[in-house]
């Protein structure tokens, strides 16, 4: 298996999560709304790590479909404004897969 792709309408937006093959061992997973990519890159190599990852995925996904919660945090304090803003990229960066080697 090289990989496969998932397709969902959230709030009317389609959602699509790419899971793929990304190394010997391990994988990672991509996610668009409308063919926008929202996050990339989220690793895992145990399939504890794919729960864990996809749920990470479904967290940026959904804080980024909401516009409800976008346009709020419009008139809300600047670290809440920082917080939904980097919200993808702070969970991107929290699922790389440090190696040894």
């Amino acid at each position: 298996m090289t990989g496969f792709t998932m397709q969902e309408n959230f709030m009317g937006k389609d959602v699509t999560y790419r899971i793929y093959k990304s190394g010997k061992h391990s994988g990672a997973i991509d996610v668009t709304i409308d063919g926008n990519t929202i996050i990339e890159d989220i690793q895992f190599t145990t399939a504890q790590e794919l729960s864990g990852a996809l749920c990470r995925a479904q967290i940026a996904m959904m804080s980024r479909a909401n516009e409800r919660a976008v346009t709020t945090s419009a008139t809300a304090t600047e670290f809440a404004q920082s917080f939904i803003k980097n919200l993808a990229e702070n969970l991107r960066k929290a699922s790389v897969v440090k190696s040894d080697g």
